[in-house]
């Protein structure tokens, strides 16, 4: 992980893909680590085909932001979208233990 444990203090999942975007836009994440990341927060399985797509579709967005034809909220806004169609219908919850 790179990006998620610098944020997690945002307010929810939503701040915390446009954060980790942001950091993408400015050039302190590579792509490929921004992609694992964002996948890794939803926490979902995906088949090998489901994978294969959302690597390339993540790849694609994530350039995107990167040179600046689209912004992280709206990036953010999109992947949360398309991310939701795996996502079980229960709400997402996350939660930090400190022990």
């Amino acid at each position: 992980m790179t990006a998620i444990p610098a944020t997690l203090t945002a307010a929810g999942q939503a701040d915390v893909i446009e954060l980790t975007l942001a950091g993408l836009r400015q050039h302190s994440l590579t792509e490929t680590e921004t992609r694992d990341d964002i996948l890794l927060l939803f926490d979902i399985d995906l088949t090998v085909e489901q994978a294969r797509q959302m690597s390339g579709y993540l790849t694609r967005v994530l350039s995107a932001v990167r040179a600046g034809d689209m912004s992280a909220g709206d990036a953010a806004c999109d992947i949360r979208q398309v991310m939701s169609a795996f996502l079980p219908d229960e709400p997402v919850q996350y939660e930090m233990n400190l022990i």
